[in-house]
């Protein structure tokens, strides 16, 4: 009956459970004249250890002479001035060198026209 009632839709592992067990046990038997029940032993297991998980700060710094040495050259590339004609847009931001433009609806209505508006709004601010 123990061992069904212990393994009915549970998982036990050795290393683990071992010494919650015997804490179990130790527990009941300064509590209990009688045998427990199943149901008494499953409420004095403890819980399992868990390992506690700790925020480890990634460090970064925006302002040394190589990260801002990126961030001008991300900005060259994003850079719209003097940008050659592609054929891989949309065509509704950015006119295209074959002079189509796709059936998307434009910006508001397409999320790649939308993110290329974005971007050429935010280089007209920055400009």
């Amino acid at each position: 009956m123990w061992a069904e009632a212990l393994t009915n839709d549970r998982v036990w592992e050795q290393e683990p459970d071992a010494p919650r067990f015997r804490r179990a046990f130790v527990k009941l038997s300064q509590t209990r004249r009688q045998w427990p029940a199943p149901a008494d032993f499953l409420e004095a297991l403890p819980p399992r250890e868990q390992l506690a998980l700790t925020k480890q700060p990634i460090p970064a710094d925006p302002d040394s002479p190589a990260m801002k040495k990126r961030f001008e050259q991300i900005g060259k590339m994003l850079a719209s001035p003097g940008r050659p004609k592609a054929d891989n847009g949309h065509g509704h931001v950015h006119p295209r060198a074959d002079g189509k433009r796709a059936r998307c609806g434009g910006p508001g209505m397409c999320d790649q026209c939308s993110r290329e508006q974005a971007l050429a709004n935010a280089q007209v601010v920055r400009a």
